[in-house]
């Protein structure tokens, strides 16, 4: 959710064909209601039974996942338009 505006930014002006198809997964309806889906989002992660181990290997894989999407989306902008 963080971020998703942005990113539709890149992805509309590089991968897009023009008619905003391809973008409704940065679409959170309302921007009002973002605030209540990263609750919702925040507090289900934090209802998850998860030992000292599985926690550290959710933070790696979301480390890793945030380090691909921002090589990926360097690889896109650097592309011709």
């Amino acid at each position: 959710l963080h971020g998703g505006q942005m990113l539709a930014r890149v992805v509309a002006r590089h991968l897009s064909p023009g008619d905003g198809r391809g973008l409704a997964f940065y679409d959170f309806g309302d921007p009002h209601t973002v605030r209540g889906h990263i609750a919702r989002l925040r507090a289900a992660l934090d209802a998850v039974p998860l030992d000292a181990a599985a926690r550290q290997r959710l933070v790696d894989e979301a480390c890793d996942a945030y380090e691909r999407h921002t090589r990926l989306f360097a690889e896109v902008q650097a592309a011709p338009v």
